[in-house]
């Protein structure tokens, strides 16, 4: 990249192959410049190392305001990622921020992440919130901002160079672990797809690392299934399952990476016979809104997702203050003991 001080117009026009006029009109966000052309500019501008904080001096106005991207896949129709929102907005209601929501479909996409620049480099955002999906190349193109950027609850990306806001998900986990060992139980097993996300390996690992702890239990893994589906979604393949749960040594307890594959499953326990809990025991995690509508009702691990949020704005607002070194802040889990778990001690 180019020194941000010997940028001019002219050398942007030049890279751009427009005229300085369009580059000038284009910076300034004036009119006169179609948007195809405006975000070609401006995308020239920001990999040659423009200093766009002369424009945001323009239009100071006093106030902290943030951009939060958010990814639609986020589902904002459940439970979880609303409450994390909720978080978000009320901490910012109380600490006078303004937040600037701009949302995105796929961020392999060119189109979409020249749009997200545009709209970042014209605003007078302080600092940038990440929700969900993202990758590397997304990330490098807003670390050139200079701004703080926090990632809350990221599905892929483990990047130490950024503030990571998430559940924690590995202590939740091995507490589902330790709660199945003292209600007795001595075969244990994890239902999930490790390549889903990174809070479902997190999950594993606590659940897994717990198991070894304590002699004379034994533990069967399902990561994946054989038809490639992803054990994520409502539509599971049930064979992976069965190769466990008809083997002669089944096991007495299940722990499902999330509510929706638990709730699922016990469907599944019901077509083939099996009462929950009383021939196999079922954990989820999530603490969805139909684990406790379910029958018979799950028990599961809840993160406080709007804990989650408000520690996003929290961690940024210390950024801008001055704070320069990156943090992993995990939210803590809350086991919900209800009917899905037989103690076997009794």
């Amino acid at each position: 990249m180019e020194n941000k001080a010997k940028i001019s117009i002219r050398d942007i026009a030049e890279k751009a192959g427009v005229s300085k006029s369009l580059v000038a009109l284009a910076l300034n966000d004036r009119y006169g410049v179609n948007s195809e052309t405006r975000l070609h500019i401006l995308h020239v501008a920001h990999q040659m190392g423009y200093d766009f904080t002369r424009i945001r001096k323009q239009h100071k106005s006093g106030r902290v305001i943030l951009s939060i991207l958010v990814d639609k896949q986020t589902h904002m129709t459940e439970t979880f990622w609303r409450e994390i929102f909720w978080g978000i907005e009320r901490a910012a209601n109380e600490k006078n921020v303004l937040l600037d929501i701009i949302t995105y479909e796929d961020y392999n996409n060119r189109v979409e992440i020249n749009k997200m620049v545009s709209h970042i480099l014209h605003s007078e955002t302080h600092g940038i919130i990440v929700v969900f999906r993202c990758n590397k190349n997304m990330l490098d193109e807003f670390l050139q901002f200079s701004l703080p950027i926090i990632l809350v609850e990221p599905q892929e990306i483990y990047d130490l160079r950024y503030t990571h806001i998430r559940g924690s998900y590995y202590n939740g986990a091995y507490e589902v672990a330790d709660y199945l060992i003292r209600q007795g139980h001595k075969h244990l097993a994890f239902v999930g797809n490790l390549k889903h996300c990174i809070s479902f390996r997190l999950r594993y690992h606590g659940f897994k690392d717990r198991i070894s702890q304590e002699e004379g239990i034994r533990f069967s893994e399902i990561v994946e299934n054989s038809t490639g589906n992803d054990l994520y979604d409502k539509e599971v393949d049930k064979e992976c399952f069965l190769r466990v749960i008809n083997s002669p040594d089944r096991p007495t307890a299940v722990f499902f990476a999330n509510d929706p594959l638990a709730i699922r499953y016990i469907d599944i326990f019901k077509e083939l016979n099996l009462s929950v809990p009383e021939d196999i025991s079922v954990v989820g995690f999530d603490n969805d809104r139909e684990s406790a509508l379910c029958e018979p009702k799950l028990t599961t691990c809840q993160i406080e997702a709007r804990e989650i949020g408000r520690q996003a704005i929290e961690a940024m607002l210390e950024k801008i203050a001055g704070c320069n070194y990156q943090k992993i802040i995990e939210v803590s889990t809350r086991f919900v003991e209800r009917e899905s778990v037989k103690n076997l001690n009794k």
